[in-house]
Order: C-alpha cells, then structure tokens, then sequence
C-alpha cells in the first residue's frame, strides 16, 4: 500500500484498502495487518485508521473480530460502487442518480419486509428505533443508528441480493449524510424518528400503500 496525504485521511485509507482488494493483495477470508502495521505502511493516525475500518466494518466489506483482528468480508464483486468518488457524488445529476436508486431500492424491500418478515424482524426493528432515539445527542453515533435501522429493514426483506445492493447504497449515502449535515438539529430528530416509527407501525400492519409513502417522504426529507 502506498502512503498517505493529509486531506481526507480516512477516505484514502477505505479508497487503499478496497483498492489492495480489487487488485487481489487481500482476498475474501485474509486478515488485515494489525493497527500498528496499517498505521506504519500508511503513515497514518490510529483514530484516523479506526475511522475507516469502521466504515469498511458498516458497510460489510470487513469483519471486526474482537481480539483478533479484521477480515475481508465482501466478495470483491460487491465492491462497484465505491469507485465513486466524493467530487462525483456532489454533482447534482449523479445526486438526483443516487436518490433514485435508493427511492426504488427501499420502496421494493418494503414489500419485501410486509410479504416476509415474521415477529423477530419486528423486535430487531423495534429495538433498532429504541437505539437510535437514545443517541440523541450524539451526531456520528445518531447517523450510524439511523442507518443501522434501514440495513435491519433491508435484512428482514430475506433477500440476499437486496441486502447486498443496500450495503453498496448504505455506504453512499453515508457519506452525503455526514458531508451535508453538520449537525443534527432538534427539529430534524424529531421528524427522522416519527417517520421511523411510521414506517415501522406501517410495515407491522402489512400496509404496504403507507408504508411506501413513507419510506418516500423520509428519503426525500434527507434532500
């Protein structure tokens, strides 16, 4: 791998990381170096290290095991979307791509989730709420805990495929969430957390009319 810059530092080390995949260095199943190798190849900080592998570790294309390292997750196939780059993403036509995508995407494992999920989907989607309206205060752990619910959504459709889009999808509009919203406003919050209850009392009832409509609403919010 090749050393760092400064700006972006997390960015370029996902961007390294995924690169030494495609090319084959590291492989489905490979442990990557530790902390303290990464942060030597790299030249880089452990936070700004952590950052990244965390990211990686959300979006599923590593494994953190605890006390033993971290693993390549993903097949290397599922990895076509990060090629995209942030100055790609702000433009406004591969936005409005993106949006779209995502729109039809969550729309299509809502009915999935009302035609599949069972009383374990609905408990984990229920606590996932819980999770996320604790965290409040909190703007980095607030934006994962969102995200978290709509990839719990997206794993009670029972559609491995649908999942793997969402993980490609989830990682993009991460990134647009943490480069657009400064901060998480009161206001925003509440509005956020009642479109997920909505959403959630939609799907417990099979409603798939409102429960789309919602989905919609919310996505469309985040603009």
């Amino acid at each position: 791998m090749e050393r760092i810059g400064r700006n972006k530092i997390s960015d370029q080390i996902i961007n390294q990381i995924l690169l030494s995949i495609r090319k084959g260095e590291l492989k489905v199943g490979d442990r990557l170096p530790s902390e303290a190798e990464l942060t030597e190849q790299l030249g880089v900080g452990r936070s700004s290290l952590r950052e990244a592998l965390r990211a990686l570790s959300m979006v599923g294309i590593i494994n953190v095991r605890h006390g033993k390292g971290a693993y390549v997750n993903a097949d290397p196939e599922s990895l076509a979307l990060y090629s995209l780059e942030w100055k790609d993403i702000k433009k406004q036509q591969k936005v409005q791509e993106i949006i779209e995508a995502r729109m039809h995407l969550e729309q299509v494992i809502v009915q999935l989730v009302i035609e599949k999920a069972d009383e374990e989907d609905f408990r984990e989607l229920r606590d996932r709420l819980k999770h996320m309206q604790s965290l409040r205060n909190e703007r980095e752990a607030y934006i994962q805990a969102d995200l978290a619910f709509h990839f719990a959504l997206a794993k009670a459709s029972h559609n491995s495929i649908m999942l793997s889009f969402y993980y490609n999808i989830r990682h993009i509009m991460r990134t647009w969430l943490e480069r657009t919203m400064p901060q998480i406003y009161q206001q925003d919050r509440d509005i956020t957390e009642q479109q997920h209850s909505d959403l959630l009392q939609a799907i417990e009832a099979r409603d798939l009319a409102k429960a789309q409509m919602v989905i919609r609403q919310h996505i469309l919010q985040k603009l």
